[in-house]
């Protein structure tokens, strides 16, 4: 009798043994992941500085101790006379033949080169009460910041109308965040997923009832550098206009503590004039021509305090907190304002027992888990500030799965779903849970749901650390 050769066939059964295991491995795991939904954290926003701004005089309110804090303060401004021009923003018409003239000479006017040249004649001289057109101070300069923001609060009397807001839109699923409410996430494309959350500032718009006196005014020079320039031939303006349909300012505050971030005064400046053409004999048929020409003219304050933040959120996560393993070592993310002078930081922890910081703010975790404040405090020249984050000492949340993803039950039927948190050595493993619709369908604290009338809702389960999300799809029938 020949003995069995085991060695002939234990590799190929070692493969296959692992093969099957591999495969059954990507199975279950791949199954998990797609049920598992994510991290969902609960939304909760900081509590603004202020209400709201509501009316024109509260508006002017705000602006007024806000600019009054700065020059208090006499904080780093960068100021900005700007203008932009768009080809499709003109028009010329004459008496006569206007669509050769169109053809012609609309077209040299609308060319980039054109826009360049247009802009550029905004006479950037002008500046604002005798500063150049560009400029910027330094942290402490109390002249400066009196020349600049001195007198820029309009008059009650002057304003038209007054809207603020502290919302933003932010995708639920990316993290992409816009002002404006939107339909479909321009990174991901998802459709349906922008969410309402708050700002960091609180933004006020102001339309007022004319340009402020300090705003830099178009001149009749300025056309006529414009119309002798090179490439726009020569020509006599007559019946020169500047109007100025919209003028506004927009101001963004600080959500936390109010302090003045930027200010913007803008204004469409409408240029119009007569262009005789006697002058010129090729076009003497066609009779005078009308020029129209629309601008976008912006004054721009960018005010910068000396400041601290720790830990800013990602779009999606809850702010100021962070997590260490226990006996783990982890860097407190920070940003800090001056970034290019040299400040001092100190950093501190509310409970040494829990964890200690270093002086480069490095968190060293204890054995046991707890919760304790990390704050930094930066001085700067005189001025001090600080922020805080609160640091948990534990094992994290991984993942969080359910027993079941699809139930069905009839009127008065319950089921008792499952919640599975990983890994195993996770600290906080509890977990809520909810309905999406409880006309249809209720569950508790255990998990137990109960059909309550016919038709299809989402039982969902929410992990109390990393706020990890597990859906299953309940219908009733």
């Amino acid at each position: 009798m020949r003995k069995l050769d085991y060695k002939k066939y234990l590799y190929p059964a070692v493969i296959t043994v692992l093969v099957i295991f591999f495969v059954g491995g990507v199975v279950i795991g791949g199954a998990s992941v797609m049920h598992m939904d994510g991290a969902y954290p609960p939304y909760e926003p900081d509590e603004a500085f202020a209400p709201l701004p509501e009316t024109a005089g509260e508006a002017v309110d705000l602006l007024n101790g806000a600019i009054a804090q700065a020059l208090t303060a006499a904080p780093k401004i960068k100021f900005v006379c700007d203008s932009s021009f768009d080809g499709d923003d003109i028009s010329l018409t004459a008496k006569n033949g206007y669509e050769d003239l169109f053809k012609k000479y609309e077209g040299v006017f609308s060319s980039d080169d054109a826009e360049d040249k247009l802009e550029e004649l905004y006479d950037k001289s002008y500046g604002v009460n005798g500063l150049a057109h560009e400029y910027e101070t330094d942290y402490g300069d109390a002249g400066t910041c009196e020349v600049l923001l001195g007198g820029v609060a309009p008059e009650l009397s002057e304003i038209l109308s007054a809207e603020s807001t502290d919302d933003r839109w932010v995708c639920s699923n990316c993290g992409e965040s816009k002002n404006e409410p939107f339909d479909e996430c321009e990174e991901c494309k998802l459709t349906g997923a922008a969410e309402k959350r708050k700002r960091n500032t609180v933004c006020v718009t102001l339309t007022l009832a004319s340009l402020p006196d300090f705003f830099p005014q178009r001149s009749v020079s300025q056309l006529d550098r414009l119309l002798n320039s090179e490439g726009f031939g020569s020509y006599v303006p007559t019946n020169i206009t500047t109007e100025y349909p919209e003028v506004k300012l927009v101001f963004e505050l600080d959500r936390a503590d109010g302090r003045l971030r930027t200010l913007v005064f803008k204004a469409k400046t409408r240029l119009t004039a007569s262009l005789e053409t006697r002058t010129v004999p090729e076009l003497s048929e066609y009779g005078d021509i009308l020029l129209d020409c629309l601008f976008d003219d912006d004054i721009k304050y960018e005010i910068t305090f000396p400041s601290i933040s720790l830990n800013d959120a990602e779009p999606l996560r809850p702010g100021k907190t962070m997590t260490v393993a226990p006996g783990r070592t982890e860097a407190v993310k920070f940003s800090h304002q001056p970034n290019d002078r040299a400040v001092k930081i100190r950093w501190q922890s509310s409970d040494e027992g829990v964890l200690t910081v270093d002086e480069d703010g490095y968190v060293k975790a204890g054995k046991t888990p707890g919760e304790a404040t990390v704050t930094a405090t930066l001085t700067f020249e005189g001025w001090s500030c600080s922020d805080s984050v609160t640091v948990y000492v534990r094992k994290s949340v991984e993942k969080l799965n359910l027993n079941k993803y699809h139930l069905s039950l009839a009127v008065g039927g319950q089921y008792a779903l499952r919640a599975q948190v990983s890994p195993r050595r996770a600290t906080v493993r509890t977990v809520a849970w909810y309905s999406e619709d409880e006309t249809i369908a209720t569950v508790d604290e255990n998990g137990v749901v109960t059909a309550i009338s016919p038709g299809e809702t989402v039982i969902y389960a929410l992990s109390d650390d990393g706020f990890y999300k597990a859906s299953c799809k309940t219908e009733v029938k």
